[in-house]
Protein backbone atom coordinates (compact mmCIF):
# COMPACT_ATOMS: atom_id res chain seq x y z
CA UNK A 1 0.00 0.00 0.00
CA UNK A 2 2.77 2.72 1.16
CA UNK A 3 4.81 1.40 -2.66
CA UNK A 4 1.38 2.71 -4.43
CA UNK A 5 1.03 5.26 -2.56
CA UNK A 6 4.27 6.87 -2.86
CA UNK A 7 4.80 6.38 -6.74
CA UNK A 8 1.06 7.47 -7.41
CA UNK A 9 2.05 10.49 -5.69
CA UNK A 10 5.74 10.69 -7.18
CA UNK A 11 4.25 10.54 -10.70
CA UNK A 12 1.12 10.41 -11.92
CA UNK A 13 -0.76 11.83 -8.95
CA UNK A 14 0.91 15.09 -8.89
CA UNK A 15 1.23 16.38 -12.87
CA UNK A 16 -1.78 17.74 -13.40
CA UNK A 17 -1.33 19.83 -10.76
CA UNK A 18 1.71 20.62 -10.26
CA UNK A 19 3.40 20.86 -14.04
CA UNK A 20 0.15 22.48 -15.60
CA UNK A 21 0.67 26.00 -14.32
CA UNK A 22 3.82 26.15 -15.78
CA UNK A 23 3.66 24.43 -19.51
CA UNK A 24 0.92 25.89 -21.27
CA UNK A 25 0.77 28.94 -23.26
CA UNK A 26 -1.69 31.31 -21.90
CA UNK A 27 -3.68 30.90 -25.02
CA UNK A 28 -4.60 27.41 -23.85
CA UNK A 29 -3.69 26.78 -19.90
CA UNK A 30 -7.75 26.69 -19.12
CA UNK A 31 -8.20 24.03 -22.28
CA UNK A 32 -4.69 21.93 -21.04
CA UNK A 33 -5.59 22.05 -17.14
CA UNK A 34 -9.24 20.95 -18.16
CA UNK A 35 -7.45 17.95 -20.49
CA UNK A 36 -4.88 16.80 -17.63
CA UNK A 37 -7.40 17.01 -14.44
CA UNK A 38 -9.92 15.03 -16.52
CA UNK A 39 -7.49 12.36 -17.31
CA UNK A 40 -6.56 12.62 -13.65
CA UNK A 41 -9.92 11.54 -12.30
CA UNK A 42 -10.66 8.94 -15.29
CA UNK A 43 -6.99 7.55 -13.66
CA UNK A 44 -8.40 7.50 -10.31
CA UNK A 45 -11.63 6.14 -11.77
CA UNK A 46 -9.69 3.41 -13.35
CA UNK A 47 -8.09 2.19 -9.90
CA UNK A 48 -11.61 2.66 -8.27
CA UNK A 49 -13.28 0.44 -10.77
CA UNK A 50 -10.63 -2.19 -10.84
CA UNK A 51 -9.48 -2.44 -7.61
CA UNK A 52 -12.30 -4.87 -6.17
CA UNK A 53 -12.01 -7.28 -9.18
CA UNK A 54 -7.79 -7.17 -8.91
CA UNK A 55 -7.52 -8.02 -5.11
CA UNK A 56 -10.25 -11.26 -6.13
CA UNK A 57 -7.70 -12.11 -8.91
CA UNK A 58 -4.17 -10.85 -7.70
CA UNK A 59 -4.95 -10.74 -3.77
CA UNK A 60 -4.27 -8.11 -2.26
CA UNK A 61 -0.22 -7.99 -2.12
CA UNK A 62 -0.36 -8.27 -6.46
CA UNK A 63 -3.10 -5.86 -6.49
CA UNK A 64 -0.71 -3.47 -4.98
CA UNK A 65 1.68 -4.21 -7.45
CA UNK A 66 0.16 -3.55 -10.68
CA UNK A 67 -0.78 -0.31 -8.67
CA UNK A 68 2.83 0.35 -7.71
CA UNK A 69 3.96 -0.49 -11.17
CA UNK A 70 1.57 1.56 -13.05
CA UNK A 71 2.91 4.46 -10.54
CA UNK A 72 6.67 4.05 -10.92
CA UNK A 73 6.12 3.69 -14.66
CA UNK A 74 4.49 6.99 -14.38
CA UNK A 75 7.22 8.75 -12.81
CA UNK A 76 9.84 7.52 -14.62
CA UNK A 77 8.16 8.63 -17.85
CA UNK A 78 7.30 11.98 -16.31
CA UNK A 79 11.58 12.12 -14.84
CA UNK A 80 12.20 11.14 -18.76
CA UNK A 81 9.95 13.29 -20.97
CA UNK A 82 9.07 16.25 -19.42
CA UNK A 83 12.28 19.17 -19.55
CA UNK A 84 12.92 21.14 -16.43
CA UNK A 85 10.96 24.36 -16.89
CA UNK A 86 12.42 26.30 -13.66
CA UNK A 87 13.85 30.08 -14.33
CA UNK A 88 12.08 29.99 -17.93
CA UNK A 89 9.65 32.67 -19.04
CA UNK A 90 6.21 30.54 -20.59
CA UNK A 91 7.33 32.07 -23.82
CA UNK A 92 10.63 29.99 -23.62
CA UNK A 93 8.62 27.27 -22.42
CA UNK A 94 6.48 27.25 -25.57
CA UNK A 95 9.07 27.53 -27.75
CA UNK A 96 10.66 24.33 -25.97
CA UNK A 97 7.53 21.90 -26.31
CA UNK A 98 7.53 23.07 -30.24
CA UNK A 99 10.99 22.02 -30.49
CA UNK A 100 10.33 18.51 -28.99
CA UNK A 101 7.38 17.99 -30.68
CA UNK A 102 9.14 18.82 -33.66
CA UNK A 103 11.95 16.20 -33.15
CA UNK A 104 9.40 14.11 -32.20
CA UNK A 105 7.79 13.93 -35.89
CA UNK A 106 9.26 11.56 -38.71
CA UNK A 107 10.80 13.19 -41.21
CA UNK A 108 9.57 11.91 -44.57
CA UNK A 109 10.22 7.94 -46.32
Amino acid sequence: VVAYLLAFGLGLSSGPWVVNSEIYPARVRGLGQSAACTMNWAANYVVAATFLTLRKVLGEPGTFLVFSAVGFGGAAWLAAALPETAGRGLEDIEDLFKRQAYECVPSGP
